[in-house]
């Protein structure tokens, strides 16, 4: 009998042994699998010395505003008492780093306004002048009132007929042959970032021949 109960507590006491090996070989695998996982997010982890560095390797900059459009070939922007009219909303398009086609859309109390056009820099560094020709149409099929006192002035005192004034309906088209000055941020916090002043003679070509110079402020950003 006591020969019996030995063998059998010999017997369980392998058993458990056996069992319990395979648990050791479980308990090692995660440990080498999170060394696996964590390796590469240590190679993420800049020290503190040498992220100056890195972020000016990232920071960019342009030497002109030629350079900055060969590599940010559209601009968005808004413009003001211009050929697009008392407010209009633009769009660059950068063929060139000299050459550009603009897009407008726009007007003012009583009207609407589109504009196409070419624009020419001539050069320079942050500050560059430029020419641009083109096409603008200003008109209002509804009839929105009495335009004797449009924005800008000289919608009403130079290209609406009395009876257009009164009704408040027209539709104008203009040449608008432009020179401007714009200046253009070329590093920085405010990198691509752009302001303009211009001048445009807008020229009536629909129902007589009639001039008028308007100079507007506007603003683009280049990416």
């Amino acid at each position: 009998m006591k020969t019996s109960l030995v063998t059998i507590a010999t017997a369980l006491f392998f058993a458990q042994l056996a069992f319990a090996s395979p648990a050791v070989l479980v308990e090692e695998t995660p440990m080498t699998n999170t060394t696996s996982v964590a390796a590469p997010f240590e190679k993420e982890i800049v020290p503190l010395s040498q992220r100056a560095s890195i972020r000016d390797v990232e920071t960019q900059s342009f030497d002109d505003a030629f350079a900055l459009r060969a590599k940010r070939r559209v601009g968005v922007g808004l413009s003001t008492m211009g050929q697009l009219g008392m407010f209009g909303a633009l769009l660059e398009l950068n063929f060139t780093p000299d050459k550009t086609l603009n897009l407008g859309f726009g007007g003012g109390p009583g009207y609407n306004s589109f504009g196409l056009g070419w624009k020419y820099l001539l050069g320079g560094s942050s500050l560059t002048p430029y020419l641009s020709a083109g096409y603008s149409m200003w008109h209002n099929s509804s009839g929105s009132g009495d335009l004797s006192n449009a924005t800008p002035s000289v919608l009403s005192s130079k290209f609406l007929t009395d009876d257009e004034k009164r009704a408040g309906q027209f539709n104008i088209s203009f040449l608008t042959p432009t020179t401007g000055l714009q200046y253009t941020q070329l590093s920085g916090d405010y990198l691509g970032w752009s302001g303009f002043l211009e001048i445009s003679m807008m020229t009536k070509i629909s129902g007589g021949l009639a001039m008028a110079p308007l100079a507007s402020l506007g603003g683009i950003y280049y990416f």
